[in-house]
């Protein structure tokens, strides 16, 4: 191809080959492209080293050696710089340190075995997914969450899997998001924190996602026996025919039952809580409670009291309170009860 490379006029012709060649325009054309590509490669390959640990550092530095070596040998030998070819022995050169540095510093092993240990070590459930939502990575916890092999769900579409399906509206936000997921087991329940990360290139290009799955089935058991003791709490206090209540040191209801509200005459409990205690004591005891209420006479057992009704009608009552306070003996609230 004479517009690429072609012998010059006159050469020494052995065994069919020319032994001193002209380079043409085009050789020119096609060397100026490639290696153009080459320095950046190079440029890439340093900037990663910049800003690589100290141990991917040097393992990065001899693969930046290795790709000179044959690439200098050559410009060397274009320019007619060296007498003899030498790319050769250049790219033997460089596929030694290329050996050399695996059977060093095991190149790539540190972060593919590093990655690997934690992920697998990991108790909580972790899935690297792409942009279009197939499954590329995942530990075996998040393989025992799902209750099936790492094997199945490896390149699985999550639109495919019903467990994680309530994710995927999520998913399409391409945001930091976290939810919960309820998944089935043979033991129970199983509730789990999921945490949605995207992953974004440094050019802000979506890659996919991670999803963590974090089990808290134990936090959800404890909260929801929780709430339910609260609710039995709840259900007992408005059964019972004594009228309960708490109040702040201003009087203000904090909390009351229904029984309460009966004995006080008002319609319902709600509309008693907005109230203040002190407006249902007559006015002849008034300047005792407001002591009482402000200074903390710590417990009142079983006293007979006169209380003044919604409707202005008197009622008495017997009365138990007692005030609860904090470290240092400041009021807390008042709680109590009374009976007709």
């Amino acid at each position: 191809l004479p517009w690429i490379i072609y012998p010059k006029p006159g050469s020494v012709v052995a065994t069919g080959a020319p032994l001193d060649l002209e380079y043409g325009g085009w050789f020119w054309m096609l060397q100026l492209y490639a290696y153009l590509l080459f320095i950046y490669s190079a440029f890439v390959l340093f900037m990663y080293i910049w800003r690589s640990p100290r141990p991917y550092r040097e393992q990065t530095t001899s693969l930046l050696f290795a790709l000179l070596i044959p690439a200098s040998g050559n410009l060397l030998n274009i320019f007619n710089l060296v007498s003899i070819d030498i790319t050769p022995f250049a790219t033997i050169l460089s596929g030694g340190i290329l050996t050399w540095n695996l059977t060093q510093y095991l190149i790539f092993d540190l972060i593919a075995s590093g990655r690997e240990t934690i992920t697998r070590n990991m108790h909580e459930g972790f899935i690297v997914i792409d942009a279009i939502g197939r499954i590329q990575e995942l530990n075996p916890a998040a393989a025992h969450a799902l209750r099936q092999p790492i094997a199945t769900l490896s390149r699985q579409l999550i639109s495919n899997l019903p467990a994680l399906q309530p994710l995927q509206a999520r998913l399409d936000l391409k945001q930091l998001d976290e939810m919960h997921l309820i998944l089935e087991h043979p033991s129970g329940t199983r509730y789990y924190r999921t945490t949605i990360t995207p992953l974004i290139t440094r050019r802000g290009d979506f890659t996919g996602h991670v999803i963590v799955l974090q089990d808290i089935t134990p936090q959800e058991q404890a909260r929801e026996a929780l709430e339910d003791k609260k609710r039995q709490y709840a259900e007992l206090v408005e059964r019972v025919p004594v009228g309960i209540f708490r109040t702040n040191v201003n009087g203000e209801f904090l909390e009351a039952n229904t029984a309460l509200a009966q004995i006080l005459g008002a319609p319902d409990r709600e509309t008693l809580v907005q109230h203040n205690a002190l407006e249902f004591i007559p006015q002849e005891s008034l300047g005792m409670w407001e002591q009482l209420w402000s200074n903390g006479t710590r417990i009142i057992h079983n006293v007979e009291i006169p209380l003044k009704r919604a409707d202005a009608s008197q009622v008495w009552v017997a009365m138990s309170m007692q005030t609860i306070t904090d470290e240092i003996g400041n009021i807390e609230y008042h709680a109590g009860a009374i009976e007709d």
